[in-house]
């Protein structure tokens, strides 16, 4: 067997197990499983079928299989590494966090912008060679390559500020869930260390979950105890804003149609399965938030919200049609 068959062999397996899983999932939403934590789950196996995706070489079109993770991918090796230190076996079982243990002088240095790269950086985001140990780096790229913003998406860094001005920024977090009310959950490496020398602190402090959920407005952030300056795309990711079933994959009819969003650019692109995966294909569009994706009699429809808050409709039935418009506001 070819390794691209193979490959192809071992993804619909996955993909049948995920499924299966996924009406399990169903079945039991009636759980009495803690609203915020099942939702959690619930997001993590979503976004398992673009991720899966992209770890067997199923990249957009023009770039590589490291270039094309997901969001929900950064969210989730981020928090894989809660309760680790600066000179900690990471969850890869590397050592450290690049120079976290040993960029100051051969003892661990503040490592919070260390963190946030390396998980970039193990996620296939591009340019990450720009970053630095400085968290104001992370500004500086969101700058250069127009993906900064004050609104928040999985994976984005979130840059902090002593006293609200760029100049002082010296904290960056990952956002690692995106609430419906607006709230955010962010992973921070160096958090709560003990006062001292950088040495002391940065030896003594961890990787944290910042939750309770807390406002994801720039401003005075009382949770974070420090002035949220905005956030920053990662570039080449896909957005986790792929669902399955109702969302953004479905199977019918022996094919599997999943499709995933470009983080940077809001483009739609469709991946399907009879045999064989097809490849990437750009359907175009400028799409915010989930897209829902249903599958019947041969007819596939999928609804996506576009940056001006209109509700957009995109239909397959033997070739895609354009975007049509069918109104509304949810801005």
């Amino acid at each position: 067997m070819s390794d691209t068959a193979h490959s192809d062999s071992r993804l619909k397996s996955l993909l049948d197990s995920r499924f299966t899983l996924l009406s399990q999932w169903r079945r039991s939403k009636a759980s009495t499983t803690r609203p915020a934590r099942a939702a959690r789950r619930r997001r993590r196996l979503l976004t398992f079928i673009v991720a899966i995706s992209t770890a067997f070489g199923l990249a957009l079109p023009g770039a590589s299989a490291a270039q094309a993770a997901t969001t929900g991918d950064i969210a989730n090796l981020a928090l894989a590494n809660i309760g680790k230190m600066a000179c900690s076996t990471n969850s890869l079982g590397g050592s450290y966090y690049l120079s976290s243990c040993t960029g100051n002088g051969g003892q661990p240095e503040f490592w919070c912008a260390d963190f946030a790269k390396w998980v970039w950086l193990n996620e296939g985001v591009e340019d990450t060679s720009t970053l630095t140990p400085a968290a104001a780096s992370f500004y500086t790229y969101g700058k250069t390559f127009g993906t900064f913003s004050t609104v928040p998406k999985i994976g984005d860094a979130v840059v902090f500020s002593n006293d609200g001005t760029v100049s002082q920024i010296h904290h960056v977090a990952l956002v690692t869930q995106v609430d419906s009310d607006g709230t955010i959950e962010t992973a921070s490496g160096d958090w709560n260390g003990q006062n001292g020398t950088e040495a002391q602190f940065a030896s003594t402090s961890h990787v944290v979950l910042n939750a309770p959920a807390y406002s994801s407005s720039p401003g005075w952030s009382p949770s974070m105890g420090m002035y949220l300056i905005g956030y920053v795309a990662p570039k080449g990711a896909i957005s986790q804003s792929v669902a399955v079933g109702s969302g953004g994959a479905v199977f019918e009819n022996g094919e599997y149609h999943v499709f995933g969003v470009k983080a940077s650019s809001g483009v739609l692109y469709q991946n399907t399965w009879n045999g064989a995966w097809s490849g990437w294909q750009n359907l175009g569009g400028t799409v915010t938030g989930t897209p829902a994706v249903t599958y019947h009699d041969n007819r596939l429809d999928v609804f996506a919200e576009s940056p001006n808050g209109a509700m957009y409709q995109k239909t397959w039935n033997g070739t895609w049609s354009d975007w049509n418009s069918i109104g509304g506001d949810f801005s």
